[in-house]
């Protein structure tokens, strides 16, 4: 997995936040498939993108001193 610095993870949240990325976000997780005996995998990449979604919109604001700091988040 990358890594994210705070910088980018702020221009994401600003981006899900938005009434775009909030039609877009909401778009591509109805597409989610049943978990089924079949589609359980497909369907177990679209939790883990949920879940590394939300961890950016968790993730705290980034000040302008901690955008060059080597400061990553998991993802």
């Amino acid at each position: 997995m990358a890594d994210l610095n705070k910088r980018t993870t702020a221009m994401w949240r600003s981006f899900l936040s938005s009434d775009e990325g909030i039609r877009g976000l909401a778009w591509i997780l109805e597409r989610r498939p049943p978990l089924t005996e079949k589609t359980w995998q497909i369907a177990a990449g679209f939790e883990r993108f949920n879940e590394c979604i939300q961890e950016i919109l968790n993730t705290g604001v980034a000040s302008k001193d901690d955008d060059d700091k080597e400061d990553k988040l998991k993802v």
